[in-house]
């Protein structure tokens, strides 16, 4: 099995363990994703959500990372997000499908479910050792075995 066929039954199996985002009677997807970082916990978390509801505007296409291809030409892609909220990272693990070739252009459909992760603890790395205090800048960590 190639890598890419790896980590596309990955994918499949990943997202299949994740909880959903379920709306409530009288809310919409959007809404609940959003209510996802009220009172977030600091860690890592992911969820299985439908990707056309995702509500965050895309980081632009440096944003995308592109994995490799299988035979049939499914690949995943993850995505970075805009924030609402400042030092919480936002990305979406996407599935590609239905590739068409024209010319040199390669055309693809989103799958129509994604992993989304909300990362609220990359940022406590930086500010601990990535601050502009000027005492933290030349810091060396010794890290003993």
């Amino acid at each position: 099995m190639s890598v890419s066929e790896s980590l596309n039954s990955w994918f499949d199996t990943h997202i299949d363990s994740l909880p959903r985002v379920p709306p409530h009677e009288d809310q919409t997807i959007e809404s609940a994703i959003y209510m996802l970082l009220e009172g977030l916990p600091v860690g890592i978390t992911e969820y299985n959500v439908p990707y056309r509801s995702i509500p965050f505007k895309r980081s632009g296409p440096v944003g995308w990372t592109y994995f490799p291809a299988t035979d049939t030409g499914s690949r995943l892609a993850r995505i970075s997000y805009r924030s609402p909220r400042p030092n919480v990272y936002i990305r979406a693990l996407v599935k590609l499908v239905d590739c068409e070739s024209d010319d040199d252009d390669l055309s693809y459909t989103v799958h129509e479910n994604a992993v989304l992760t909300i990362d609220a603890l990359t940022a406590y790395g930086k500010v601990s050792h990535r601050g502009d205090k000027q005492e933290n800048k030349r810091q060396k960590l010794h890290v003993r075995h």
